[in-house]
């Protein structure tokens, strides 16, 4: 069988074609592929404004046609670079496996300590979403001026070094994917890619505030329709979930509208409690958008509740502990920090070096970032088997250390140092009639189990998706604990049908 593969010619189209016939060549040995590697109308045109462009499929369509007259079998995409609406005569049929969906912030080293900074993107989505939330996760808080930007991903990072520019966005799967390609012809790319690293301090950006392009870090095969032997053959190399999530993605993308001119993220993760969709933006009707949401089947009755039955209501009205504070000598020099929370990074390590430091949720890195610490990125809220993913970038394996309290979850996976121990408040809490219940810790539930446990052992328990809710599964039963993604989105779940929740 013979197969004619069809991409744009930067480096990272072209590695992406290749990434699709070792796909097809590990299921077909015997298949013999060409490639084609042509410029798209946006390569050619590099003064027309990502987000005034009325063409559709700024980089596809000359790849479109192509397809359609018969110039070559398959086109492979980066699939947020299709138009949201189907095209007639061909169809996208199968994807691989979706790399990182986030974006990467890279700041010159030599530009971190300035009170303005501006930063390279073309992204209507991105300048909307983080032109007032970004600085809150940067020490010092430097105020943001967007400034376009275009070009391939090289030249897009000389633009950072060269040009007055502080920053750079760019997609991490990009990078991530050129830094692991292992053909020669890339040697020079990777050179450059490590340099421009090696020049600056990066953050993997949270998708609660800024949403990716929708099918960002994912694939698009596309073949003219009629084509039942090549379905069949890229129906084996198709990864199911990824495209599952990347049609969801361009569906909501679609419903407000469509392309890159929109000033919409959107991604959508399968996780074992349910999917969770990120979604932020402006329409162009001016409707702003704002979702943080876990997908499940209904909850019932039994998890509708008054807020006088629910605690703690407000969230920081009881403390079960006080923190005392643990010596831990000078930090270990090159490894990962894995921050529990902002308290338990010792003051004294705040002007040290580190591979890199990652925090559970953005309350934590808001709290480093006000104390002057560069923070990596962190894990959303949704636990430590969110994988940081952040090998490639580093260079290396990243060796983790976890930084917690003398009882914190320890389950094999992470060194563990305790910075600080928890003590016991003297004034216990008040939960007469109260039948819902928000952890924050296990601890937490733990001393309240131990001060009330008949009360807790017939309450409804809820829990974020990290530790607690896998330490709690061993505690309660499975129809009385549920995850959601938030206090304020079980409070706001729990109340719907309250009408004096206020």
């Amino acid at each position: 069988m013979r197969l004619k593969i069809a991409s744009r010619q930067s480096d990272l189209a072209r590695l992406q074609a290749y990434r699709v016939a070792e796909a097809l060549r590990r299921i077909e040995p015997a298949v013999q592929i060409e490639f084609e590697f042509r410029s798209s109308f946006g390569d050619r045109n590099l003064d027309v404004a990502m987000d005034g462009a009325v063409e559709k499929g700024l980089f596809t369509q000359d790849f479109y046609e192509g397809l359609v007259g018969g110039e070559f079998d398959l086109v492979v995409h980066s699939w947020k670079d299709l138009p949201t609406e189907a095209r007639p005569g061909t169809q996208v049929v199968a994807t691989l496996p979706r790399a990182d969906v986030r974006d990467l912030l890279l700041v010159r080293k030599d530009a971190r300590s300035r009170a303005q900074w501006r930063v390279l993107s073309s992204s209507p989505r991105r300048s909307y979403n983080l032109q007032q939330s970004l600085k809150t996760l940067l020490p010092g808080q430097p105020e943001i001026q967007f400034v376009p930007v275009r070009g391939n991903i090289p030249t897009r990072l000389r633009k950072l070094l060269t040009e007055p520019a502080e920053a750079l966005i760019v997609a991490k799967a990009a990078l991530d994917r050129l830094l692991e390609a292992p053909e020669a012809e890339f040697a020079s790319v990777k050179t450059e890619i490590r340099r421009a690293l090696a020049a600056c301090d990066w953050m993997a950006l949270p998708l609660t505030l800024n949403p990716t392009a929708a099918a960002q870090g994912a694939l698009a095969i596309e073949i003219a329709e009629g084509r039942s032997d090549l379905q069949a053959l890229l129906g084996r190399v198709n990864c199911r979930e990824t495209f599952a999530a990347a049609q969801r993605e361009r569906a909501i993308l679609s419903s407000f509208g469509g392309g890159c001119h929109q000033k919409i993220g959107v991604n959508f993760l399968r996780r074992e409690y349910g999917g969770v969709l990120f979604l932020q933006g402006l329409t162009d009707t001016g409707v702003k958008l704002h979702k943080f949401q876990l997908e499940r089947e209904g909850l019932g009755k039994n998890w509708q509740a008054h807020r006088d039955q629910m605690f703690p209501v407000p969230p920081n009205a009881i403390r079960w502990y006080g923190r005392r504070e643990l010596e831990v000598g000078p930090p270990p020099r090159a490894q990962g920090l894995w921050v529990a929370r902002a308290e338990a990074f010792p003051p004294a390590w705040e002007n040290q070096d580190f591979a890199a430091i990652w925090t559970s949720g953005l309350k934590s890195w808001r709290g480093l970032a006000a104390r002057g610490v560069w923070v990596n990125g962190c894990a959303e809220s949704l636990g430590e088997q969110e994988a940081p993913m952040i090998e490639t970038l580093c260079g290396k394996r990243v060796d983790w250390l976890k930084l917690t309290h003398a009882e914190g979850f320890d389950d094999g996976r992470m060194t563990v140092l305790a910075t600080y121990a928890l003590e016991p408040e003297a004034e216990n809490p008040v939960l007469r009639g109260k039948t819902h219940f928000y952890w924050m810790s296990a601890s937490s539930f733990w001393r309240a189990r131990e001060l009330f446990p008949e009360m807790i052992a017939q309450g409804y328990h809820a829990c974020g998706p990290g530790n607690t809710w896998r330490l709690l599964q061993n505690q309660v039963a499975a129809e009385k604990l549920q995850v959601f993604l938030s206090y304020e989105d079980w409070y706001r779940t729990l109340t719907e049908g309250d009408q004096t929740h206020g």
